[in-house]
């Protein structure tokens, strides 16, 4: 027998033999216990035997879904979820191997993702909330299921994510969690009675250009060294889109009910480009996901550096300035925690009053129960003389019984501290003895500001200034 055929034969002998033994293979966030959206379609990819018959059988299925393997083995699996409920299990075969995934159900899934204050947990060897041990004491919610991602990142968009932990069942055992992620994983369950999966993807430090699809930075201004992705190592942790490839793009196969982001700091010496970023980084989950009307609720930048009364010039407030002109975007909310902040820790602690704010917006805007979610804005604002008149569409109040935040210019770019005086629930009065003839006004505009206006439901008055657009 010719050397030729004796290889072809072996070789034959070796790819059955493969695929005798080939093991079905799923992405590493399909487990038992986890949570699938419900009412959506969801893609299970997967290995099997090359040429196999796939096959997904479950509790809730009239019949079986299949797919065939390709000659690389590879396969998808597409079926619609039901409302909520479960538990589930699901049962993938090719014949010859399978797979169960037990105790799945079936609820309301939402991604949490952003740098430090994001990932902060509820008691973590790092970072603990204000309250942490009375809020791990009671983390026992088994239909409240968490998943945390591994700290990833990849020049390429990746078919599956690393998972460091999950899918768990919440408990006290689970205390280093995301804490805006629990908490607002609970009240949400608290308020929908249905099972709640959260998905923690978070890595503190890191930009957004990182967090954005590399095709949709293009357009961004003032990128500087993000604009050329060669600058940086391939594993490095803010290559641009490195995380979006890594962290988010394996997740798009599995719809979640909406996207939960807390970023910012890492941007803040860079914020003149942040607007069309973040705008574009929403548009490009968005449309990996596959899902335009995507729910997507963020946290405006906490109060963070030492106190300066006139701060016209702050990184700070022109971040958050870029973070709230992202609110017209459709499906959009942002929560402040201007108010929440520390002068000189970067993480401020109170992550459950930042929760309670975005699960209004989420209630309000996603699930359709009314809530008072966001704060009176100023809607219009006159200088007459030596005064600045600021009418808000809702009525404010100051805490302490004096309002305090505003800063009013001239021309001539000089700035002081506005004196204010309360006309009536809507109206405040400005004026300043150092400002004959005010321009503009600005309201919590600093690093550290000492805004104390508030509206309906303990919702601080956002920023303002009417001399940027």
């Amino acid at each position: 027998m010719s050397g030729i055929k004796l290889y072809t034969i072996a070789t034959s002998a070796i790819l059955f033999a493969c695929s005798m033994m080939a093991e079905i293979t799923l992405p590493q966030f399909y487990t038992d216990n986890m949570v699938l959206q419900q009412n959506s379609k969801i893609v299970i990819p997967g290995t099997a035997a090359p040429g196999a018959k796939v096959t997904l059988s479950t509790d809730w299925f009239d019949k079986p879904v299949n797919a065939k393997a390709g000659n690389d083995g590879k396969f998808s699996l597409e079926f619609q979820t039901p409302q909520a409920g479960g538990p589930y299990t699901l049962v993938i075969s090719d014949g010859k191997d399978s797979k169960s995934l037990q105790n799945v159900l079936i609820g309301e899934v939402w991604l949490c993702s952003g740098q430090s204050n994001m990932e902060f947990p509820v008691k973590g060897d790092w970072a603990k909330l204000m309250n942490a041990d009375e809020v791990a004491a009671t983390m026992h919610h088994p239909t409240l299921r968490m998943l945390k991602l591994k700290k990833v990142t990849s020049v390429t968009p990746l078919d599956d994510a690393t998972v460091e932990r999950g899918w768990v069942d919440s408990s006290p055992a689970e205390a280093t969690f995301s804490a805006i992620g629990y908490l607002y994983g609970k009240m949400l369950q608290d308020s929908l009675n249905i099972p709640v999966g959260v998905i923690d993807a978070t890595w503190g430090g890191t930009p957004i250009e990182a967090w954005t699809p590399l095709e949709k930075l293009k357009d961004v201004p003032c990128l500087g060294i993000y604009s050329e992705p060669q600058n940086f190592p391939p594993d490095c942790f803010d290559y641009p889109g490195g995380l979006f490839n890594a962290m988010i793009n394996p997740l798009t196969v599995m719809p979640v009910a909406g996207a939960l982001w807390y970023q910012g700091c890492a941007n803040v010496d860079r914020a003149c480009g942040y607007e069309k970023c973040f705008r574009n980084m929403i548009e490009g989950w968005r449309n990996a996901f596959g899902n335009t009307d995507m729910p997507f609720y963020y946290v405006q930048l906490a109060g963070h550096i030492l106190p300066v009364n006139v701060q016209p010039e702050s990184n700070w407030a022109r971040l958050r300035h870029a973070q709230q002109k992202v609110r017209d975007l459709p499906y959009v909310g942002m929560a402040t925690a201007i108010d929440l902040g520390h002068p000189t820790d970067i993480h401020p602690t109170n992550k459950e009053e930042v929760a309670r704010r975005l699960i209004l917006l989420a209630l309000d805007k996603t699930y359709g129960k009314p809530q008072i979610c966001e704060a009176p804005e100023c809607k219009d604002i006159r200088f007459e003389g030596n005064k600045v008149v600021l009418k808000f569409d809702a009525p404010v109040k100051s805490t302490g019984g004096v309002a305090l935040g505003f800063i009013i210019g001239d021309k001539q770019g000089k700035w002081a501290y506005g004196h204010s005086k309360q006309i009536d629930d809507r109206t405040i009065e400005l004026t300043s003895i150092l400002i004959n003839k005010p321009s503009a006004v600005r309201y919590n505009w600093a690093d550290y500001p000492d805004g104390n206006l508030y509206g309906e439901n303990n919702l601080p008055v956002l920023p303002f200034a009417s001399d940027i657009k």
